[in-house]
């Protein structure tokens, strides 16, 4: 493996605890340590059976570094240019930013904080309001 990048399979996912994420992949019938790369703020956890692109830093195994991690069977196929996704591939919850512009969410959504919405607003379905809601026809309770 003189090869400073290549390619490995998750054969096990991280357990999360620790300053670093750290997977145990295979790549050429060798099975080593590798750090999951998690940049500006995104998370995620490599699947066992994830592709991974390695890294090594100075060609050092023990600084193997590890990027992707989705399994070939569960890559979402047919993407259009500039589009932008993320999956939880376990629960299936999506965000998804379309090359129209639109933004695809499924799953169960909470939200912590503040939301404005500018523009019409369709809801399909049941409503549960607490509080004071504020309408174009001026404030009410449920």
């Amino acid at each position: 493996m003189a090869a400073m990048m290549f390619w490995a399979e998750v054969v096990k996912p991280s357990n999360d605890q620790g300053p670093y994420k750290l997977i145990r992949v295979k790549a050429d019938g060798h099975e080593f340590t590798a750090t999951v790369v998690e940049s500006q703020g995104f998370h995620g956890s490599p699947m066992q059976g994830g592709k991974v692109l390695i890294a090594l830093p100075d060609g050092d195994m023990g600084k193997a570094v590890a990027l992707g991690g989705v399994p070939p069977k569960d890559r979402r196929d047919g993407q259009k240019e500039a589009e932008v996704g993320m999956k939880n591939h376990k629960a299936g919850t999506v965000l998804y930013m379309h090359d129209d512009g639109s933004i695809e969410l499924k799953g169960d959504i909470k939200i912590t904080g503040s939301l404005e919405l500018t523009g019409d607003f369709t809801h399909t379905g049941n409503y549960t309001q607490s509080g004071v809601h504020t309408d174009s026809n001026g404030p009410h309770t449920a």
